[in-house]
């Protein structure tokens, strides 16, 4: 990877994880195995690709992933889909991990993530053009809920550790 990184530095290069599947277990399974081997090859031009289904299959919370990578850095790219946890079905975003994906979005706004989205999704049985209009507006949607979250009200409700609290705030935006 440092060869591929050095050959244009202008150019980002991104490593995609994935903890399994199509194989029994891939060399870079989770965002700190991927963290530490961009800080490990040392170029300023190699991040991560998180993929919020590839996260979600190796039980991480797609929040914190993508935090840990933007803070460091290392976030270039995200890949938008949802999955069970149990395989990679590339569903359309919010089909199981609603909340989730809502704070995926508030974590990027507060960390000033400006950078690509993209749906990673297999429309295996519908019309795609049909599913990715759906999965772009559902993803507004979530989006938005995330953007009407009151950063420093949530920060109290944070420090309160009050689910019930931070679950009635949350309905009370959709």
């Amino acid at each position: 990877y440092a060869e591929v990184a050095a050959h244009n530095p202008e150019v980002k290069v991104c490593i995609e994880y994935k903890i399994s599947e199509p194989r029994v277990r891939s060399l870079l399974g989770n965002a700190g195995e991927s963290l530490a081997f961009c800080q490990m090859v040392g170029a300023d031009n190699l991040g991560v690709t998180m993929d919020t289904g590839h996260a979600m299959f190796a039980n991480e919370n797609s929040a914190a992933s993508a935090s840990m990578l933007a803070r460091a850095g290392k976030l270039f790219y995200v890949h938008l889909n949802d999955n069970d946890g149990r395989a990679d079905w590339d569903l359309s975003p919010g089909a199981v991990h609603t909340w989730e994906f809502v704070e995926l979005f508030y974590h990027l706004k507060r960390l000033g993530y400006d950078d690509w989205f993209t749906f990673d999704m297999v429309p295996k049985e519908h019309d795609p053009r049909a599913v990715f209009t759906q999965a772009a507006k559902i993803t507004n949607k979530l989006k938005e809920i995330a953007d009407r979250i009151d950063e420093p009200k949530m920060d109290e409700m944070l420090k309160q550790r009050n689910p019930t609290v931070a679950q009635a705030y949350l309905y009370d935006l959709i």
